[in-house]
């Protein structure tokens, strides 16, 4: 299953951490606020019957909308047979340089929800962060760097019926990434982007529209499911 590992559509990547000054200057473009997109504040459903299925392009949108848009890509993420039916996702890319892919943040949103994302009690990295989504529920993992690895940061929103996620990697995590500030995207900024009313398995047409005004855009291969 690739939802929860850092694949590219070319190939399965171990994302090499950037040095501390551009990890600086990665967390400094973060923090110029929400990029393409419309304002997230205007992202409203319609009525169940006037919404339309999402597209990984309109996963890209609703990301960039919270996120900064100085990426080095934007692209629909590789899919396969083990993956959630009927997901949709987009990788970006941030600060890449030759021969390195740079910085991943990978948003995805799919019919049905995941068990083993649920925090067990002996699990260390993992916690049940509060959300106003009514009936929804967000679980935070982590795993620190260790000799071989820079260590994981991911978040799932359940809520019913289906689910969200956004993973990010290439920055070493060192402890409890809500206390790190030198993350390409901070936890805040993670959550806010699985809470956007848009991320939804069907979802507003204005969403898709703005996914189609997504610049620079590369879709998933074609054999992708």
């Amino acid at each position: 299953m690739t939802i929860f590992s850092t694949r590219s559509r070319r190939r399965w990547t171990v994302v090499v951490p950037l040095v501390a000054a551009a990890a600086v200057a990665l967390a400094g473009c973060g923090e110029e606020g929400p990029g393409d997109g419309p304002d997230p504040a205007a992202h409203t459903l319609p009525e169940k019957a006037d919404r339309v299925p999402i597209t990984d392009r309109a996963v890209a949108a609703i990301a960039l909308a919270h996120l900064s848009d100085d990426t080095s890509s934007r692209e629909g993420t590789y899919t396969d047979g083990s993956d959630p039916k009927g997901i949709r996702w987009t990788d970006l890319r941030y600060r890449a340089s030759p021969g390195e892919d740079g910085d991943l943040v990978r948003v995805a949103v799919w019919p049905g929800r995941e068990e083993y994302v649920h925090c067990q009690k002996q699990d260390e990295g993992c916690e049940v962060l509060d959300t106003d989504v009514p009936g929804g529920r967000i679980y935070l993992h982590w795993s620190e760097v260790t000799e071989e690895d820079p260590g994981s940061l991911y978040a799932v929103l359940e809520r019913a019926g289906e689910s969200s996620y956004i993973l990010q990697s290439g920055a070493k995590i060192t402890g409890d990434p809500r206390e790190m500030e030198d993350l390409a995207v901070t936890v805040d900024d993670m959550v806010a982007v699985l809470e956007d009313p848009w991320l939804r398995v069907r979802t507003s047409p204005d969403a898709v529209a703005a996914g189609e005004d997504v610049s620079d855009w590369t879709p998933r291969p074609s054999y992708s499911k």
